[in-house]
């Protein structure tokens, strides 16, 4: 849509300008945010003051149902994407109504793919049906009358806006834990660790209640079988996670394996180290320029795959948003920043870079390297 700008929608006066659009109200959530601290803000003031009840219980309410459709679509495209990581398809769901209950249904077939969802899904059921109930299809407090001429509201006499307030922030709690799960497994499938339908987590699950290889005795076998009995496995499926605990890093690592970064030696490792923990105590107190004279006689000692890797490292074990499979990602984006650019502006910088490095050897597996820190 092109910009609009006139005597009303203009941006004059930067003291009261709202951001929207791609400037800072572009997503989804944006839009639900709003409407849900519109409801909040007009109810703390009725309630307050017990003035106008009788005329902004019609926006108090529409707002609130629309933060209720717009939260459901923004869940839905999410799941969505989910359901498309599991190989399921969607092409065919259509989001494009108002109407509270198909959106629901929607909803809780495609979050039946994670049982994850199940507990937080449960929880909306009874303020979903209250609003399909009341208004279904989002025309009850926006007009007094329907396509016919009925009064919409004419045998409701009354709404109590103090019960419909401890409602509304009951609901909202509940729908902050479905957007905070959507983040959360959405995050998770994207890095598309998945073997058929089974997800990251119940993989993970697996190899940490996997015997330590070679599963060469009457012990391994029996906890194999249970294993399999209680996820619901065919051989065929256990093999085919096993084939992806082995192959993956992380969880090669819990049943015993090592699949080493290629590049970086235990004794290279530790010569970084020594060469860290020496910077941190000789340029405390330096000035810019022998600062970065420094950081380039520590570079000249290292490759840029050393480097890159430690780099990586230390990148996926400062945030928690980080999976082991962004490791291989994230060093090919270090790659690009050059040797000098990552001493100097992030590593030897830092106060925590070793500490971040060993939590980026934890989460891919690497039990040689972290002897270094021993």
């Amino acid at each position: 849509m092109f910009k609009v700008d006139n005597k009303t929608f203009n941006s004059l006066n930067s003291t009261y300008n709202a951001c929207v659009g791609d400037n800072g109200g572009f997503y989804m959530y944006a839009y639900v945010k709003g409407y849900k601290e519109a409801v909040e803000i007009l109810l703390e003031k009725v309630l307050a003051e017990r003035y106008l009840l009788d005329s902004l219980v019609y926006p108090i309410i529409y707002n609130a149902r629309h933060y209720v459709e717009l939260s459901l679509k923004a869940s839905i495209d999410n799941l969505k994407y989910i359901n498309q990581i599991l190989g399921n398809k969607c092409d065919l769901i259509k989001t494009k109504t108002h109407q509270i209950s198909h959106l629901w249904n929607i909803e809780k077939d495609l979050s039946s793919a994670d049982i994850r969802y199940k507990s937080v899904v449960s929880k909306l059921e009874e303020f979903i049906q209250d609003y399909s109930d009341m208004d279904d299809s989002a025309e009850t407090f926006r007009f007094p009358t329907d396509h016919k001429g009925e009064f919409h509201l004419k045998t409701q006499g009354c709404i109590n806006l103090e019960a419909f307030a401890k409602r509304f922030a009951e609901m909202s709690e509940a729908f902050d834990d479905l957007s905070y799960m959507d983040d959360f497994l959405v995050n998770e499938y994207r890095v598309t660790t998945v073997v058929e339908h089974y997800p990251r987590a119940t993989i993970e699950s697996i190899a940490k209640e996997m015997p330590p290889k070679p599963w060469n005795n009457e012990a391994s076998a029996t906890q194999i079988n249970y294993l399999m009995g209680r996820y619901g496995l065919s051989s065929g499926q256990f093999s085919k996670i096993v084939g992806k605990i082995e192959s993956h890093r992380e969880f090669a690592s819990l049943i015993g394996m090592e699949i080493p970064l290629e590049g970086l030696s235990l004794e290279r490792f530790s010569f970084f180290i020594q060469e860290y923990q020496s910077f941190g105590e000789n340029n405390k107190h330096v000035d810019l320029k022998t600062y970065w004279e420094n950081v380039y006689k520590v570079s000249d000692a290292f490759s840029l795959d050393e480097i890159t890797i430690l780099a990586a490292l230390r990148e996926i074990g400062s945030y928690d948003g980080y999976y082991s499979e962004d490791y291989d990602y994230v060093r090919e984006k270090r790659m690009e920043m050059g040797k000098d650019v990552l001493l100097g502006e992030e590593m030897l910088k830092s106060l925590r870079t070793l500490e971040y490095i060993k939590k980026g050897l934890l989460m891919t597996g690497q039990k040689t390297l972290l002897k270094a820190l021993e």
